[in-house]
């Protein structure tokens, strides 16, 4: 018989959330088959938090991490309620009457600062020590199913996903046949689709316990999201949404419609409000691609002066360096060029010549290169992600599914806020992650 184990683990979403080193004690119980951990009273340091901002949909509804109430927070495992009726009280007491209160200084703000205010305003403050009641199935077998394995992005998400499992093994010193597993499989390219669906059909066919799969094109993997149900495997979507989401368990993912926003408010900034942009996009079958360039474009759409001339996708094209080449020789009056991932990116700074140097640039991911672009001043900025944390939170909700228990603390939905990164701050040591 399989045993069930039950405890506090902490919860590591690099540079969002933080690792408080909160210790459990595994204690056997009555049952022998059961372990459950009790929590030991928490330190703190003198340390400050570290902010970011990650937003979950718990029950249908979007929060922001830092501002949950206790009321919000799973019980700790083994601690009692005390306490807990008198937070819930300030909580309410000190909570907005109105929360158009709070949007009309918003909106005041933009009327005195314009349009990009937020880059003067703090981050918010999350909860990064949240005490996680892990519950889960030992030796249980996660299979991810990735759009692409290759390059510094998913490198680092696939890093994420194995210090994950790691950390839950040596936390609960699992070894043998208690061990969690995990494998990660997928194409060299994201626009490999079939080769995708493959993989995950003979996946499917191996009974993981759950699956956890990221759409080269979320209209064509409906058929293998189903049968995972029909064989009552959980299913876990990370970075692209598929176009039915109603069989998915959680989605983890970066806010890519606050990223394309974010690149359009920077774009914007960089023309002073007056210019012509070619958009040069991955494939048009992805999530990913569709939300950063309606972002983007939403931004952009409000300026008279700012004109969009082309979006280029690259599965419309059969070599995208070579589109790129005779859109830019096509129209010489070309202000500015956004590329919408590293791979686009890279493929334009390849083909940038020294007389490019009055367009304005401005890329997506922190890719090694275009690192180097920046620093050169080559590259205005670009906005990035944390590819690290997003692997780490999808094996961490795998593995809460693993056992029907754990299901109830999955959240439905997480998404990770990009972060703009630019010659001033390309050094943050608190931008590590988003760096790759």
């Amino acid at each position: 018989m399989r045993k069930t184990i039950s405890a506090a683990l902490p919860a590591l979403l690099t540079l969002t959330l933080v690792f408080n080193g909160t210790m459990a004690v595994l204690a056997a119980e009555d049952e022998p088959e059961k372990i459950s951990g009790e929590m030991m009273q928490e330190t703190t340091t003198d340390e400050p938090e570290e902010t970011g901002s990650v937003k979950a949909r718990e029950n249908g509804s979007k929060e922001t991490a830092g501002e949950k109430t206790p009321e919000d927070m799973p019980e700790k495992a083994g601690s009692g309620k005390s306490g807990e009726n008198e937070s819930e009280e300030t909580a309410s007491e000190n909570a907005p009457e109105d929360e158009s209160e709070e949007t009309v200084q918003d909106e005041t703000m933009e009327e005195e600062y314009g349009e990009d205010v937020q880059e003067d305003e703090p981050e918010e403050d999350l909860t990064p020590d949240i005490d996680i009641d892990l519950v889960f199935m030992p030796g249980s077998h996660i299979a991810v199913v990735s759009k692409n394995t290759k390059g510094d992005f998913w490198d680092r998400v696939h890093d994420g996903m194995e210090d994950a499992m790691k950390k839950i093994n040596d936390f609960f010193t699992l070894s043998g046949d208690d061990k969690l597993t995990m494998t990660f499989e997928g194409p060299g390219d994201e626009k490999e689709v079939e080769s995708q669906i493959n993989t995950i059909d003979a996946v499917i066919a191996e009974n993981p316990d759950v699956l956890c799969l990221c759409a080269g094109d979320m209209d064509s993997l409906q058929a293998q999201i189903e049968a995972a149900s029909e064989n009552g495997i959980p299913v876990v979507v990370f970075d692209s949404r598929v176009s039915d989401m109603s069989l998915v368990s959680s989605f983890i993912s970066t806010d890519n419609q606050a990223l394309g926003v974010m690149a359009g408010e920077k774009m914007a900034e960089a023309l002073s409000g007056s210019g012509k942009v070619i958009a040069f996009c991955p494939q048009e079958k992805t999530s990913t691609s569709r939300e950063r360039v309606e972002g983007f474009m939403s931004v952009l759409d409000t300026y008279e002066d700012i004109e969009v001339t082309e979006v280029i996708y690259d599965d419309q094209v059969e070599d995208m360096q070579e589109a790129m080449r005779e859109s830019l020789a096509n129209d010489p009056d070309i202000n500015a060029v956004y590329c919408a991932n590293d791979k686009m990116a890279e493929a334009y700074l390849s083909l940038r010549d020294k007389e490019d140097d009055q367009i304005i640039f401005i890329g997506t991911d922190g890719s090694r290169k275009q690192q180097e672009a920046v620093r050169d001043g080559v590259e205005y900025g670009f906005v990035s992600q944390n590819p690290y944390g997003m692997g780490y939170q999808t094996i961490l909700a795998a593995v809460r599914l693993t056992d029907v228990d754990g299901r109830d603390n999955v959240s439905p939905e997480l998404l990770i806020a990009p972060r703009w990164i630019d010659p001033s701050v390309i050094d943050d040591p608190e931008n590590e992650d988003y760096l790759y």
